[in-house]
């Protein structure tokens, strides 16, 4: 827990809200989900548990994994393979991001210059640290890109360093927090959504071609019964 208070931090709001899930299945056959949610909000925010997920994911490995890193480690070592892509990637497609992503994408949007970087007096496998956000490189990554202990000639080991920013980038790119405004697949969702004055303008022509009342809250209540009913449907049949 010194050494690593933020994972420490994380992990206790994960259980808390872990043990509230394992103690509703012991709350009979009519709880319904949203009932859940408020026992576990109660305890934890939901905003809190999202971060508590992201800092367990980018400082423990995957279950499958290697304790130490070494496949993170493994993986920086096929940097020939991704170089020429990297460099190219951001000047090819447009890419845009919200506030969540806009440090990763900017990390990204560096790397071509900072792989154009020909040193004289070190190994080309390393880069002066004024090409590294440090900002980006979290949990064992640290350790890859750094060295352990950390080195102290300002430089940094630029395979890992890049397939950090890749892993990084490709996570946001998945969450949407890094979008491709020109493609139908990755763009940002929210850009096609109409708002004010434009929404005010065709809303009921809208809802009436999609079947949707104007107030949604008798919708909602129907969904929400669903879902509870699916949610109790196949725990009875894993039971």
């Amino acid at each position: 827990m010194k050494k690593h208070p933020k994972l420490a931090k994380a992990s206790a709001r994960l259980a808390a809200a872990v043990e509230v899930l394992l103690e509703a299945t012991e709350w009979g056959e009519e709880v319904r989900l949203f009932e859940v949610w408020e026992m576990i909000e109660a305890v934890v925010p939901r905003g809190q548990l999202r971060e508590a997920v992201e800092v367990v994911t980018d400082m423990v490995p995957p279950p499958d994994a290697d304790d130490d890193g070494g496949w993170r480690a493994e993986m920086a070592g096929h940097y020939p393979m991704v170089s020429g892509f990297v460099k190219l990637l951001t000047g090819a497609i447009e890419f845009d991001a919200n506030p969540e992503g806009e440090q990763v994408l900017a990390a990204m949007k560096a790397l071509p210059a900072a792989l154009a970087h020909r040193p004289r007096t070190h190994s080309a496998s390393l880069l002066p640290v004024r090409f590294i956000d440090p900002g980006v490189v979290s949990g064992v990554w640290r350790r890859l890109v750094f060295g352990q202990p950390a080195r102290k000639d300002g430089l940094a080991d630029r395979n890992a360093y890049v397939f950090c920013v890749l892993e990084q980038f490709h996570r946001r790119l998945k969450r949407r927090e890094i979008f491709a405004p020109g493609s139908s697949r990755w763009r940002d969702p929210n850009a096609q959504l109409l708002e004010g004055a434009k929404w005010e303008a065709v809303n009921l022509s809208v809802l009436t071609d999609l079947g949707l009342p104007e107030d949604p809250a008798g919708l909602l209540r129907e969904l929400e019964d669903l879902l509870d009913q699916t949610y109790r449907q196949r725990r009875s049949v894993k039971s």
